[in-house]
């Protein structure tokens, strides 16, 4: 994604953002759906013998038909860098996995967290001491570009969220198979993949503020909505799933990127 802005100029970002949005957004359309098809006739594993030869195809291709398009450099490795970010996002994403078993008030939960968060903010002090960091965070300081990954982290958080959860509640409390609960996200992914050159075009016209109020007002039209979706959902009627995960879908086609950030940032 970060190379779209090197290599597009800013009037044609959103058209090109749209169309990487189209590739990404039809993962969901159609990825659930032949998983879910793939687990009801094999095993599980299947999945994972399916996909490493994809993986190796396309990094031989990729090594073969790519090209650089950017500058080529030598920047020092700093392997304390790469090993504070891995102890500490790590330590989080651990932490934050055990509350299911271990409990949200349990030592090693908390425990886990606060040293996590301590190797963090060690990591954040030396990214920001050293002269080429890995992780630039002084570019949070444009309010603007603060503003947007916010937005972006609270969207993704219910999207992926509900992504997640909607379908094993539904195969684990109402009784459907794994195609059936694959197909039922399939309709927001295509609204999502066919919309995203739309709003990349509209993005190119308009800019980010219209296009991210018009987002934010489909995805948050009521407060109790994802409550009223799993309550409302039966064995045969799963409409409000549907309509939810189309809504949310076009959420994310808020475009703020940082086109609004000086060039040296």
């Amino acid at each position: 994604m970060p190379l779209l802005f090197v290599i597009f100029p800013k009037e044609q970002r959103g058209t090109a953002m749209g169309i990487f949005g189209l590739v990404i957004a039809f993962s969901p359309a159609i990825g659930p759906s032949l998983s879910g098809w793939i687990i009801d006739h094999y095993q599980w594993n299947v999945l994972f013998e399916i996909l490493l030869p994809i993986v190796l195809f396309v990094l031989i291709a990729a090594y073969f038909i790519l090209r650089n398009v950017t500058e080529s450099t030598s920047p020092k490795f700093d392997m304390l860098s790469i090993i504070l970010s891995s102890l500490g996002f790590g330590g989080l994403l651990y932490g934050f996995s055990i509350t299911g078993t271990a409990g949200w008030g349990s030592y090693s939960f908390i425990l886990t967290i606060i040293g996590a968060l301590i190797v963090l903010v060690w990591f954040i002090i030396l990214q920001l001491i050293l002269e080429r960091p890995i992780l630039e965070f002084r570019i949070f300081q444009y309010k603007v570009f603060s503003l947007a990954m916010t937005l972006v982290a609270i969207i993704f958080i219910v999207f992926i969220g509900g992504m997640t959860m909607l379908p094993i509640y539904t195969q684990k409390m109402l009784g459907y198979s794994a195609l059936e609960s694959g197909l039922m996200l399939m309709h927001g992914g295509i609204v999502m993949g066919i919309l995203s050159p739309v709003a990349g075009r509209i993005y190119d016209r308009v800019g980010p503020k219209w296009l991210s109020i018009c987002g934010l007002g489909i995805g948050n039209k009521c407060p109790g909505t994802p409550v009223y979706t799993v309550s409302s959902i039966g064995k045969h009627n799963f409409k409000p799933f549907i309509v939810e995960f189309i809504t949310q879908s076009l959420e994310c086609l808020i475009y703020l990127f940082d086109s609004e950030l000086p060039r040296s940032a």
